[in-house]
């Protein structure tokens, strides 16, 4: 704390009138995180234009959110610390990942909707959807300490990820 006090230039007293706890100010950091995270997360358009553009814009711009050195570090720590404190990692799940699912879900309803997609589940596609994006980039990041992939293998992964899903999901002919 007093490290946290020195850097924000206030007294360890002044960061303990906002913050109880260490576990507190810890809670609003990796809630700080997600908020910002959330804000460069899944570029989706309004469904109007290509469905395939659409989604290969949406899962880049999750990839980038997801492999900024800030949002794997703070990964790193909230799954450090979530066996001690289950809350934080339970916030950072439902400020983070289930906001982009639940942004997906909707966007992937109104293109059911038009008939775009055949799709049962838009909840469980839009999971199947980023965490087909996500594994092969950001996983190799979070656990070996591999650097930020080119752009081209970014490229590429979402390009493959999104020729799933239209398969998957495409309409009946």
């Amino acid at each position: 704390m007093g490290d946290i006090a020195r850097a924000a230039g206030v007294s360890k007293g002044t960061l303990y009138v906002y913050f109880g706890s260490k576990q507190d100010l810890f809670a609003a950091l990796v809630h700080e995180e997600c908020a910002q995270t959330a804000e460069r997360t899944l570029v989706l358009g309004t469904g109007d234009g290509d469905l395939k553009a659409a989604l290969i814009t949406a899962g880049r711009s999750y990839i980038e959110a997801m492999i900024r050195p800030e949002h794997i570090a703070t990964v790193r720590i909230v799954i450090a610390v979530g066996e001690k404190f289950p809350e934080i990692s339970k916030a950072f799940l439902s400020a983070g990942l289930e906001v982009g699912v639940q942004r997906l879900s909707c966007w992937l309803e109104a293109r059911i909707e038009s008939g775009e997609l055949a799709i049962e589940d838009p909840e469980l596609a839009a999971w199947q959807f980023l965490i087909g994006c996500h594994a092969p980039i950001v996983m190799p990041m979070l656990f070996g300490g591999a650097p930020a992939p080119p752009g081209q293998c970014v490229d590429h992964v979402v390009e493959h990820t999104v020729a799933q899903f239209l398969r998957a999901f495409a309409p009946p002919a």
